[in-house]
């Protein structure tokens, strides 16, 4: 049953990537213009929380709503002038022909409404059928905002393109109520917040047509980025990171009656993590009186929750490498921010009283996996990413690391308390209803920064007076004996993983 599964998730990357490389051959911006919108459309829509089930709709809907478009003419797309009429009613069939072409995939079939009426209008008088207000799929109303505004800052051939504030000035006019009043000063506030990492300087289509139709155009950081993003949490890229062992080790733990042995035949499978296992027990930092050689022994001395961290400790330093020398430093930081927030949310933990302080230990150390996972793309795909800078590549880490990596948690399995973790740990708001391990990692996460483990300039920051200290009930004492213990703990075991 499960190679069926696969087989279909693989069935369905194919039927896609063919859909893309048919655009491809219409002309490089037809792909690329879709892949802006997808990726503005879903992060848009979990702004404004639709339900998951939705975004992935949106998501395709943004990927494939001009598809009908290869059924128009070059001369049409490519006119410098005004359309005639004819013209001009051949390209408002475009979202019929895409919902036709998409009609014959099952996988698409929740997906065609929102495509056929991504040109309608709010107030009527949009095209195929002239839907006006709520009879318009939000996903619809969505797409035709965010592919309106694409448009707007894409050159044409006609056109220059539009700088940000004057396409955002237009959006905001909202003339004769082309877009839902309801998304429009959001979408206005989003794009301002996002658009350093979103915004990509679009060539004239002129230009695409020039070049050959193989060839791939490189991409901005951030276009890069948030395609792979959106693709892994389509399933149309994969990414395995954390060793298998990892996850066997979270599933035994689950497991009633699970002890020493159980747990050390799971590890006994990695030979490598099982080496390191016991020198990392026979360091000063664990040592006892005698030096151990076998796994059991290992995890007897260590304990069962003591081992888990332990061996996600040591398969998560592995994962935080990089080949590239220019990422290396970056890799470093981020370990070493893990290590000291998983560190600190285990003090934490423990000085509040909270149950199981050795589970909050693996929150703060996972918390920001989606970081790594995007290093680790820049790293293998240098070749196919225009020139950035360190800075550009932080900021966009940073904007898309908390939605990657709760979608990889997800798919890995984790419980929803650490899925959450990684999508809700930098909130700027939290309230009284707000989960404890959400607050205590994101105060874990602020102590590391101002210890100076983080990817950014070590801050001053007034702990207590974060929302989540209070929240919790963290005072002066509390964070600063958290901190002095992280600082220890850092100092004597930062290495020995």
């Amino acid at each position: 049953m499960e190679k069926k599964k696969n087989t279909d998730s693989d069935l369905f990357k194919e039927l896609a990537m063919t859909l893309i490389s048919v655009m491809e051959e219409k002309g490089a911006h037809l792909s690329g213009h879709a892949e802006r919108v997808a990726g503005r459309c879903v992060n848009f829509s979990r702004l404004i929380q639709l339900p998951k089930s939705e975004i992935d709709k949106i998501y395709l809907a943004g990927l494939f709503h001009n598809i009908g478009m290869v059924y128009i003419p070059m001369e049409i797309l490519q006119k410098p002038g005004k359309l005639a009429e004819d013209e001009m009613a051949m390209i408002r069939q475009h979202p019929v022909v895409s919902e036709r072409i998409l009609a014959n995939l099952t996988k698409f079939k929740g997906v065609l409404p929102i495509v056929r009426h991504h040109h309608e209008v709010f107030s009527g008088g949009g095209y195929p059928d002239g839907l006006q207000g709520e009879q318009i799929p939000i996903g619809s109303r969505i797409l035709h905002l965010v592919d309106s505004y694409e448009a707007m800052i894409a050159a044409r051939t006609y056109r220059p393109a539009l700088e940000m504030e004057e396409a955002l000035a237009r959006v905001a006019q909202n003339l004769n109520d082309q877009f839902d009043p309801a998304l429009v000063d959001r979408f206005v506030d989003f794009t301002r917040e996002t658009t350093t990492v979103f915004q990509v300087p679009a060539k004239p289509e002129a230009e695409h047509g020039k070049q050959h139709p193989k060839k791939k155009e490189k991409k901005a950081i951030g276009d890069f980025l948030g395609e792979i993003a959106e693709k892994f949490r389509m399933g149309l890229e994969d990414l395995p990171v954390l060793p298998p062992v990892v996850h066997e080790i979270e599933r035994v733990m689950r497991l009633p009656g699970t002890d020493a042995k159980a747990l050390s035949e799971v590890i006994e499978r990695d030979a490598a993590i099982s080496i390191r296992l016991i020198s990392t027990v026979n360091s000063p930092v664990y040592r006892g009186s005698e030096k151990l050689h076998m796994v059991q022994q290992a995890v007897t001395r260590l304990g069962l929750k003591e081992t888990r961290n332990t061996v996600l400790s040591i398969a998560g330093k592995t994962v935080f490498k990089s080949g590239n020398r220019g990422l290396v430093s970056l890799m470093q930081q981020l370990w070493l921010h893990s290590l000291s927030s998983a560190y600190a949310a285990r003090e934490l933990a423990e000085r509040l009283g909270l149950e199981d302080a050795d589970r909050y230990f693996l929150m703060g150390l996972i918390h920001d996996i989606g970081k790594v996972l995007l290093i680790k793309s820049l790293n293998d795909a240098s070749d196919r990413i225009r020139p950035y800078t360190l800075k550009e590549a932080v900021m966009t880490i940073q904007d898309l690391h908390c939605a990657f990596g709760a979608a990889f948690l997800e798919q890995c399995k984790f419980t929803r308390d650490f899925v959450e973790v990684a999508m809700y740990h930098e909130k700027p708001k939290y309230f009284q209803t707000s989960k404890k391990g959400i607050l205590v990692v994101n105060l874990a996460n602020q102590i590391s920064r101002t210890l100076g483990y983080s990817f950014f300039k070590r801050e001053d920051i007034n702990l207590p007076g974060l929302e989540s200290a209070k929240l919790l009930g963290a005072g002066f004492d509390t964070v600063s004996v958290v901190m002095d213990a992280v600082a220890d703990l850092m100092k004597t075991t930062a290495d020995i993983f």
